[in-house]
C-alpha cells in the first residue's frame, strides 16, 4: 500500500503532563514513491535538467542537505564516496522518518544534497 500524502508535522506527540512521548523509530517498506514535482515540470526531462519539488520534498531536501553538511563538519570534512552515499542515505531516511513522508531519493535529488 503507498504511503499516504503526508503534512509536514514538527510538533513531537504530547502526554497530558506535556512530555513529549517517544516516537518509534521505523521506516516504511521500500519502494518509496518518487517526490512529487511542482505542476508544469516534465518528470522524463534530461537527468542534467534543474527540476522543480513541491514544497514538502523541497523543504526535506533541504533539511537532509543540512545533516549531510553538519557530518562534514563534525566527522570528515574529505570522505570518500561511499562514505558520502552511505551518509547522504542516512540522512535522507532520518529526514524521512522525522517527517513520516516517505519518498525515494533519485540521482537528482542526491546530486542536490552533495553535489556532482
Amino acid at each position: 500500500m503507498p504511503p499516504q500524502p503526508c503534512e509536514w508535522n514538527n510538533t513531537p506527540p504530547m502526554t497530558s503532563q506535556n512530555t513529549t512521548v517517544p516516537t518509534p523509530v521505523t521506516l516504511l517498506a521500500y519502494p518509496w514513491p518518487p517526490a512529487l514535482l511542482v505542476p508544469g515540470v516534465d518528470p522524463k526531462a534530461p537527468k542534467n535538467a534543474n527540476k522543480v519539488y513541491e514544497n514538502l520534498a523541497a523543504t526535506m531536501l533541504n533539511k537532509a542537505q543540512h545533516k549531510f553538511e553538519s557530518l562534514l563538519f563534525v566527522e570528515n570534512t574529505y570522505p570518500g564516496h561511499d562514505t558520502q552515499i552511505r551518509w547522504l542515505i542516512e540522512c535522507w531516511e532520518a529526514v524521512c522518518t522525522e517527517s513520516q513522508c516517505y519518498f525515494e531519493l533519485s540521482k537528482e535529488m542526491r546530486n542536490l544534497v552533495h553535489g556532482p
